[in-house]
């Protein structure tokens, strides 16, 4: 794929009781989420659902304009053990193939595993 039609994938780990974010609704994170990680301040097209480690997570879909082009985004907020959670946002030109787009998507998602010596590292 040529640097205009990739698909991009950025992930933020986000610890909550460091920054206060516990007081905030499940659509003020992620509005939050969106905007301070990923510099995303487009509202969400249409909601979907994807599985990440053995759940079904509800994420969104935008449509953003860059540079006269269009991309399509998908972030997610996926659940992790200990009030913590992975930001992930897939982006791509709107110009990709779908089928590139979903094959990443899935790939990624299928991949992710949590990390069992978590807690262990945390507490050294």
């Amino acid at each position: 794929a040529s640097p205009a039609h990739r698909v991009t994938v950025r992930m933020a780990a986000i610890e909550p009781d460091g920054l206060g974010l516990t007081r905030l609704g499940a659509r003020e994170l992620s509005e939050y989420v969106r905007y301070r990680y990923f510099g995303l301040t487009e509202t969400a097209a249409y909601p979907r659902v994807r599985r990440f480690m053995s759940q079904d997570v509800t994420g969104e879909t935008l449509v953003q304009r860059q540079n006269n082009a269009a991309v399509y985004l998908e972030f997610y907020l996926v659940p992790l053990p200990q009030g913590r959670q992975l930001a992930i946002a897939f982006s791509a030109d709107s110009e990709l193939p779908v089928a590139l787009l979903e094959q990443t998507i899935q790939s990624v998602a299928t991949s992710l595993r949590p990390d069992p010596t978590f807690k262990h590292k945390r507490q050294k």
